[in-house]
């Protein structure tokens, strides 16, 4: 009898050690208060992930020229009510670039050569890119076509996917330009 009480008596005490050392509380991913100290999931892509051909959101004309060269078509520059600025409108087989005060704030592939910072291109499954991102803030179906939007945690950009016959036939990326 007396053994018994002895044991559980030690039982205690060692648990109580390694609550109180903190041993148990990290093991259960809790910080020293309680709380669940599990990193949280971001909500959104990180900037470096907000890239499509090399591009990203305010972009240099320069990095614009080093990532996919100088363009076939330049639009002079007009008034764009949305955006409240100038902008200009790149294009080059496949791909459309919107350009204002000299920086990227949408482009628009269609072209193979074109992928996201992750790897996903145009041609790829639409598995691969539930896959590589998870699930879309927010799916759209029109028209046969199905477009898969991720937003970014900054400058209100989001990369969109549009899916058509099961693949990826176009990747925007699209910002606010604030």
């Amino acid at each position: 009898m007396v053994v018994r009480v002895l044991f559980f008596i030690v039982v205690a005490v060692v648990l109580a050690m390694a609550w109180f050392g903190g041993w148990i509380p990290r093991a259960l991913g809790m910080d020293e208060q309680g709380a669940d100290s599990t990193p949280a999931r971001p909500h959104g892509l990180a900037s470096n992930q907000l890239v499509v051909a090399g591009l990203r959101f305010r972009s240099s004309e320069e990095q614009v020229f080093q990532a996919i060269g100088r363009p076939d078509v330049a639009s002079p520059p007009r008034y764009d009510p949305s955006l409240g600025d100038s902008v200009s409108n790149w294009q080059y087989d496949g791909i459309l670039v919107l350009m204002k005060d000299h920086g990227v704030v949408k482009v628009h592939c269609s072209a193979t050569r074109c992928a996201s910072a992750n790897g996903v291109a145009v041609g790829d499954s639409r598995d691969k890119v539930i896959r590589t991102y998870g699930s879309p803030r927010t799916i759209e179906s029109a028209d046969e076509k199905e477009l898969l939007r991720y937003s970014g945690t900054v400058a209100e950009c989001s990369l969109n996917f549009t899916i058509k016959d099961g693949s990826v036939s176009t990747i925007d990326l699209v910002c606010d330009g604030s």
